[in-house]
């Protein structure tokens, strides 16, 4: 990436419209997050990742097109129609990142050991996730459980990536796919188990970031 311009600009405008869409939660205002807010940051990802890219991958265009229709979905009211909605647009994007980090893996060759270790883990936290959805909304268990799933499996195949990419590229990215955990988990513990107050920016600080290291 140089320090263009055109990347400063495009840069600027995702920090001015995140701050605005923290600013729409802290002060709860969700109708302005859908003009200075969330509905933004996907788009400006994308033209970001545009125009770096030595090769645009259709995948990765994919998956934020699909994390921009998840953001539209959550941002209508909390019903439960909308959740899953976004829940499954969410899933489409994550799916593309998979196939998009499975290839760059050699399609799981070599993997290291601490990707067995993470995906360990991710089981571990996986029956934690059934536990609290089976305590607080039973409709959400099925697709709770499948999108989990495949948050976790990114992250295991962001790892199986280890020797595929230079240390900075696969750090960066390994970072992307734990925040995006960070920021789902959050999520859940928000709109789901009512953990979290609904007005909380933990879940968009962790998600934007989540994105944008993941298209680096």
């Amino acid at each position: 990436m140089t320090l263009s311009i055109a990347n400063i600009l495009i840069l600027f405008a995702l920090y001015a419209f995140l701050l605005a869409d923290i600013f729409a939660i802290s002060f709860h205002k969700p109708h302005l997050r859908w003009f200075i807010g969330k509905s933004e940051l996907m788009p400006i990802l994308a033209l970001f990742y545009w125009c770096n890219a030595p090769e645009v991958n259709p995948f990765i265009m994919a998956a934020l097109f699909f994390g921009w229709i998840g953001d539209l979905f959550l941002l209508k009211k909390e019903k439960t129609v909308y959740f899953l909605a976004g829940t499954a647009a969410f899933l489409i994007g994550h799916i593309f990142y998979i196939l998009t980090f499975a290839k760059i893996s050699n399609f799981y060759k070599n993997v290291p050991p601490f990707a067995w270790l993470i995906l360990a883990v991710g089981i571990v936290l996986l029956f934690a996730a059934y536990f609290i959805v089976l305590q607080y909304k039973k409709i959400m268990i099925l697709p709770g459980l499948i999108y989990y799933s495949a948050v976790i499996f990114l992250n295991f195949t962001i790892a199986c990536c280890h020797s595929h990419l230079n240390q900075t590229a696969f750090t960066v990215t390994l970072l992307g796919s734990l925040l995006f955990l960070i920021s789902d988990s959050l999520l859940a513990l928000r709109s789901i188990a009512k953990k979290l107050p609904p007005h909380t920016p933990l879940i968009i600080l962790t998600y934007v970031p989540a994105q944008f290291l993941l298209i680096m």
